[in-house]
This record gives structure tokens, C-alpha cells and sequence, in this order.
């Protein structure tokens, strides 16, 4: 797999944004460990994580 990259979904499933391109999954990963509490408070739900136009994995944002 190549790049990877985080879609933010809100509430309902609704696309928020898409963060940068990350060269590794270990990239993205650790970059969302640092970061989801702030994009929790920023409305997202959850992260899905994208390469090559795939779904890798989608992740909660918040407590469970």
C-alpha cells in the first residue's frame, strides 16, 4: 500500500475533512494518537483511515 490518509466523519456519517498524507499506517496511527482528543471537540465522531482508495479501518473517536 502507498500513502495514507485520515477522513474525518461527523455526526450521521457526514464527511468532515481530510487530513494530510502520511508515507506509513505507523505515520497516520501515531499522528491520531496525538490528535483525537482535539478532533473529538471539534465535532468528529470517528477516523477512517484511507489508502489507495480503500477503507483500511475506521476508529471511534472518543469514549466508548
Amino acid at each position: 500500500m502507498g500513502d495514507y490518509t485520515w477522513i474525518l466523519v461527523g455526526e450521521g456519517g457526514r464527511q468532515l475533512r481530510a487530513i494530510e498524507l502520511f508515507a506509513s499506517q505507523h505515520e497516520a496511527e501515531t499522528w491520531l494518537t496525538g490528535t483525537w482528543e482535539s478532533l473529538a471537540e471539534e465535532g468528529a465522531e470517528s477516523a477512517r483511515l484511507v489508502s489507495a482508495g480503500e477503507v483500511v479501518y475506521e476508529m471511534k473517536l472518543g469514549p466508548e
